[in-house]
């Protein structure tokens, strides 16, 4: 690790912390901890090789990069660990025990015994219970059980609606089935599987023997043979 210029770039941030933001290499005029490293060495500002450039600058082993490049680090993290690693014997590095550990209890990556580090994470990002930084476990779940689309292990969400919009029992949040039938057996427009609405007309407005809602067949006949109160006239016998 190159002390110098990593003090210069943790003073540089600390005189102009509005510039700073962690979680983005390069983003407008605020940059992480990596890109303030990459401007400061004289490469061109670039997302794509800011880790690269920066770790050059530094000279940062490939794990030390990953821990202080880490979207989550703090300026106190910055400085501990500049600490940590220029404070020491004669080559201004800690001294660390047969193990590998320095009298804090952790190893040159940052974690302890247990393979944690400061933060409580392990280096694949889990804490002890196994959740991540985002608070999902290996399987993409949270702690209550809910994947990062706030879906269940079963499918469904927190109203009970899996990912096609339909709950349990097989309806919408309209209250529709996937054929477009409510629970009472009537669509949208109130007609049911046969085409009738509740009051027994189809779409045509005719009950199932041929009447409308006047009691009148499609030749304006009633039930009784009668066209507008008058008889039907009887069809001439042939002679």
């Amino acid at each position: 690790m190159n002390e110098k210029n990593l003090r210069a770039v943790i003073e540089k941030i600390k005189a102009n912390p509005e510039a700073w933001r962690q979680e983005r290499w390069h983003c407008g005029t605020q940059r992480c901890i990596a890109g303030h490293a990459q401007i400061m060495s004289g490469a061109v500002a670039s997302g794509a090789t800011a880790r690269k450039d920066a770790r050059v600058f530094l000279d940062l082993s490939y794990v030390e990069a990953d821990y202080l490049f880490a979207g989550r680090r703090t300026i106190e993290d910055f400085e501990d660990f500049l600490k940590s690693n220029c404070v020491g014997d004669k080559r201004g590095r800690t001294e660390f025990d047969k193990d590998g550990y320095d009298p804090v209890g952790y190893d040159k990556r940052g974690y302890n015994r247990e393979g944690y580090d400061k933060d409580g994470y392990s280096f694949a990002g889990y804490d002890k219970n196994g959740y991540g930084w985002t608070g999902h476990n290996k399987e993409g779940y949270d702690r209550l059980g809910y994947d990062r689309f706030n879906f269940d292990r079963a499918g469904f969400d927190k109203q009970d609606y899996n990912r096609a919009g339909y709950n349990k029992q097989g309806y919408n949040r309209a209250g529709f089935d996937e054929d477009g039938y409510d629970r009472t057996g009537f669509d949208k427009n109130g007609y049911d599987l046969d085409g009738y609405d509740v009051y027994g007309y189809n779409r045509m407005g005719y009950d199932k023997f041929g009447y409308d809602r006047n009691g009148l067949d499609r030749a304006k006949y009633d039930r009784d043979r009668l066209r507008n109160n008058k008889p039907r006239p009887k069809k001439k016998e042939a002679k």
